[in-house]
């Protein structure tokens, strides 16, 4: 089944590609039985980058661990930090600031409720696939300062309403680059 997520969108972004797309949008098992060509294994340029970049995103987040260990939510496995729900965390109501690290979330109606906002009919938005889960490597929670402003439904700004308890949520993805090829 097709999934559209944070890569897929960013690899069309940087190639203006229909075609990669199309294809990115499938896992390799299916695009064999649709016939289609799979994915060419990452260059080994790419894989180091990936492999150092994510032993540099650890590394900064044993610093935050170091700085604000009292104030950071996350499940360790074998010394790293892995993927762990959000929900419970927020419904917990969190103190200021708190640091998540790895918080996945997802919403089956996202995607109705994504396109309905920006003004897509359903008729058009059923031919786009399902998102993925959303999965931040550093989220902050922290007290909403005065005169911040909220993003709306439709993607607006707006101020938030006097009186109200919410929290500010900051949402960080590490990226560690250097040189590898353009793509």
């Amino acid at each position: 089944m097709a999934c559209f997520g944070k890569k897929v969108l960013s690899q069309y972004l940087r190639t203006k590609c229909d075609k990669q797309l199309l294809l990115s949008l499938y896992k390799n098992e299916e695009l064999q039985e649709l016939g289609w060509p799979i994915r060419i294994e990452a260059r080994p340029t790419g894989r180091i980058l990936r492999d150092r970049g994510n032993e540099w995103e650890q590394a900064k987040v044993q610093d935050l661990e170091a700085a604000f260990s009292n104030h950071l939510r996350g499940i360790k496995k074998d010394r790293k930090y892995i993927r762990m729900p959000l929900e419970p965390v927020l419904s917990a109501d969190p103190v200021s600031p708190t640091f998540i690290i790895q918080g996945r979330f997802e919403d089956p109606n996202l995607k109705t409720t994504f396109l309905q906002n920006i003004g897509l009919e359903p008729v058009q938005s059923d031919s786009i696939p399902q998102f993925t889960a959303f999965e931040p490597d550093i989220m902050v929670i922290r007290a909403a300062a005065e005169h911040e402003l909220e993003i709306l439904p439709d993607g607006n700004f707006g101020p938030i309403p006097a009186g109200s308890e919410r929290k500010a949520i900051l949402v960080f993805d590490i990226k560690h680059v250097g040189e590898a090829n353009s793509s």
